[in-house]
């Protein structure tokens, strides 16, 4: 080969190979567990309907099952551990494409849960927030009201969306402003971006504002903001009597003027 390995991409494949293996995990875990319910229950049945009916024979067949039980259980391990191995490797290296692997995409790999609650059935018609394309970055939330909602000119209103969410701790879900509203009403966010804290388990409601000429109707299930997942990195602050000079300095508002 003649690219030499690189540690960050060396580090970043490692990344990428525990998440993989995380999911994989998580997935096998249950078909296994599923498989040995059932085949437990099937033997038990087995034992209580026909060993008593079936006298010396049942007695030579009852160990004979238990055997062919182990067995499948270590085959499936086998199995998992060898399917395992070669689907990351080949979903790292892109080679390998079809209905099973593609589930274990990097691409799906990094998408995150988040739990989310309806509070009222009454809105159960309304979508959930979902990507409007495939290159999407926010996820269209929607107005939940049952009468048509007026925005005077001017003025703002906080809309409900009858939703709750779990954020995962570490991530923050930031509101924007839907492009569309802003570039053919003037309707943006009050507080643009919102911040939708980890451990916040209200309702979500949208501050929207009219800065156009004109009043402004919102509809039950309108698409009214998008929701952006971001990673929080947290600071810590250390009090000091002395800073690093830089080019800039204090230089501040308008410094490097118009053009």
């Amino acid at each position: 080969m003649s690219e030499k390995i690189n540690l960050k991409n060396f580090v970043l494949l490692l990344r990428e190979y525990e998440r993989l293996s995380k999911i994989i995990d998580d997935k096998w875990k249950s078909k296994t567990i599923w498989f040995t319910i059932i085949t437990v229950v099937i033997l038990i049945s087995f034992v209580i309907l026909e060993i008593s009916r079936l006298g010396n024979f049942g007695k030579i067949l009852l160990p004979i099952l238990f055997i062919i039980l182990t067995w499948q259980i270590y085959m499936l391990s086998k199995n998992y551990n060898d399917n395992k191995l070669f689907i990351i490797l080949s979903t790292l290296l892109g080679k390998y494409n079809d209905g099973f692997t593609n589930y274990y995409t990097l691409e799906n790999s990094e998408r995150l849960k988040i739990k989310v609650k309806r509070i009222s059935e009454n809105f159960k018609d309304i979508p959930l927030p979902e990507y409007a394309t495939d290159g999407s970055s926010g996820l269209d939330i929607r107005a939940a009201i049952d009468n048509e909602l007026i925005i005077p000119k001017g003025s703002f209103v906080i809309v409900p969306t009858n939703l709750k969410v779990e954020i995962p701790d570490g991530y923050e879900m930031q509101v924007r402003p839907r492009s569309g509203l802003a570039a053919k009403y003037g309707i943006g966010l009050l507080n643009s971006p919102g911040t939708i804290d980890s451990d916040y388990r209200g309702e979500l409601k949208i501050i929207l504002f009219n800065f156009g000429k004109e009043d402004f109707v919102i509809k039950r299930g309108d698409r009214i903001a998008q929701l952006v997942l971001s990673k929080v990195t947290k600071a810590y602050l250390v009090e000091s009597d002395n800073l690093s000079n830089s080019n800039r300095n204090e230089g501040g508002f308008g410094h490097t003027g118009l053009s």
